[in-house]
């Protein structure tokens, strides 16, 4: 399983306003409140949501351990997903979604080019790799 990752836009730039519609949509996402972070915060579900939300008043970045985040530009988007299965399962949902609706490359966060390992097949982010 991959940790974090960016799906960068290959023909023209994201919709970002249609990209944000799609994660609103997730039941345990929301934006963080950060207005300068474009930033959705991605929880296990609508009870988590409500704690997590509320645990970022107090601590803005602490409370995102164990969460997924998806920051949105229009050159990409970022993807963290070291989170439990519940937050996975959300994250595939609109992984997926991105990859079919939009050409898009799919970049490690050190730069290398994944694309041809999972743009066509994006549950790959979110499977265990044998070990080589």
């Amino acid at each position: 399983m991959q940790i974090s990752y960016t799906l960068a836009p290959t023909l023209t730039p994201f919709d970002l306003e249609a990209v944000e519609a799609r994660l609103s949509a997730l039941p345990g996402a929301f934006p963080h409140p950060d207005p300068s972070d474009r930033t959705y915060v991605v929880t296990a579900g609508p009870e988590m949501k409500r704690f997590v939300a509320s645990e970022i008043s107090v601590d803005p970045y602490g409370a995102l351990y164990g969460q997924g985040l998806v920051t949105l530009d229009p050159s990409g988007i970022r993807v963290h997903q070291d989170a439990p299965q519940a937050v996975l399962a959300q994250l595939r949902d609109f992984v997926t979604w991105v990859l079919a609706t939009y050409p898009c490359s799919v970049f490690s966060e050190t730069g290398d080019d994944w694309t041809a390992r999972y743009a066509r097949h994006p549950q790959a982010l979110f499977e265990e790799e044998p070990v080589a």
